[in-house]
């Protein structure tokens, strides 16, 4: 069915504890019992991007990210605003192609378990990683990251932050004699 939006909230708002249902933990069948713990209001299925945000305002505890994949990248739809209550983030998957006669494009949304895993999948990272999900950069320290999310903005707003030294802190080059002569002077 079309309601992969609400399975995949429910499987990052109630992993499954139980080995049996570890094992299962794809089929929506395991997250039945918990449909009636989230208002889901009058959600309409597929998912649009404009019930992102009604549905944040309908369930105050919950703050959803949603990011999309482009050519073995990521980029965020939508981010909450929200710092505290449960961060869920989910992956939409678009194939581009017409699903029906209306014209509406075949999607589907799963749940990000890790997203720093999911970021730095391709590497021989062995650490845990932490992620910006605004700006999508890995951090190696939780408190690195931190530091990071008070000045970050986003990808479409305002640059982030520069810090530039002070006037005491100068730098000076002293390695002249390792420069290589121009063979020419503009």
């Amino acid at each position: 069915d079309n309601r992969c939006f609400m399975y995949s909230v429910l499987a990052s708002l109630f992993p499954p504890t139980d080995p049996v249902e570890k094992s299962n933990s794809t089929r929506p069948g395991i997250y039945k019992k918990y449909i009636t713990k989230v208002n889901w209001g009058e959600i309409t299925y597929p998912v649009v991007e404009s019930y992102y945000s009604k549905f944040e305002a309908l369930n105050p505890t919950i703050a959803l990210n949603v990011f999309a994949t482009a050519q073995k990248s990521y980029y965020p739809i939508y981010i909450s605003e929200r710092v505290d209550g449960k961060q869920v983030d989910l992956l939409i998957i678009q194939d581009g192609r017409s699903g029906n006669t209306a014209g509406e494009v075949n999607q589907h949304y799963v749940c990000i378990k890790d997203l720093g895993t999911l970021l730095c999948r391709l590497t021989n990272h062995q650490h845990k990683r932490y992620p910006c999900r605004r700006c999508l950069h890995i951090y190696s320290s939780k408190r690195v990251l931190d530091q990071h999310v008070e000045d970050c903005r986003g990808i479409s707003q305002a640059s982030q932050k520069i810090v530039m030294p002070s006037k005491k802190e100068i730098i000076k080059y002293s390695d002249h004699h390792k420069q290589l002569r121009a063979p020419f002077i503009i």
